[in-house]
């Protein structure tokens, strides 16, 4: 059986991750205001938060958040707490996000769809994973394609605990 080399993040995937960026902003804010935020609070008002999983899985994706904040153009600071590939604890966070509040709640939505997503591509491909190490199966990914196949693509968080693609193209 042939084994095929990991396909690492590099700047043509950062790129397809931006796009899929770009796309959810333009989904979630038709205006590119979020008025709801705009009307409640300060504009100088500083916050924070951490994401934290409810449940347990992988992680994945949290290289993402920096591109999300640069696509949104906003004033926070990100902190990753893990590493994509690590265990999601329940309770345990995994990125904490700190600045002015309306750029935070306005990003919020964008960065838990995406995240989620990631998180949840990696948690299920890590279990198909264990459902075959005994056998003599290996698990690749294809070329099928769909609007967030990009978000499978990462392989740090996804591929980490499985096998490597089957072809990157």
């Amino acid at each position: 059986m042939t084994d095929y080399p990991r396909v690492e993040a590099d700047a043509l995937l950062e790129n397809d991750l931006r796009m899929l960026v770009r796309l959810s902003i333009a989904e979630d804010l038709r205006d590119a205001i979020d008025w709801t935020t705009v009307c409640l609070i300060d504009a100088d008002r500083q916050g924070g938060c951490e994401i934290v999983p409810r449940g347990e899985g992988v992680c994945a994706g949290l290289a993402t958040l920096h591109w999300i904040v640069d696509e949104f153009d906003a004033s926070l600071d990100v902190t990753c707490l893990q590493e994509d590939g690590s265990d999601l604890v329940a309770g345990q966070p995994i990125a904490r996000l700190t600045g002015n509040a309306r750029d935070l709640l306005t990003c919020e939505r964008t960065i838990l769809n995406i995240l989620s997503r990631m998180c949840g591509v990696a948690t299920l491909t890590q279990r198909y994973a264990q459902v075959i190490a005994s056998t003599h199966s290996r698990l690749y990914d294809t070329r099928k394609t769909h609007r967030l196949a990009v978000v499978g693509k990462v392989r740090r968080g996804v591929w980490r605990r499985a096998q490597p693609p089957q072809r990157s193209s």
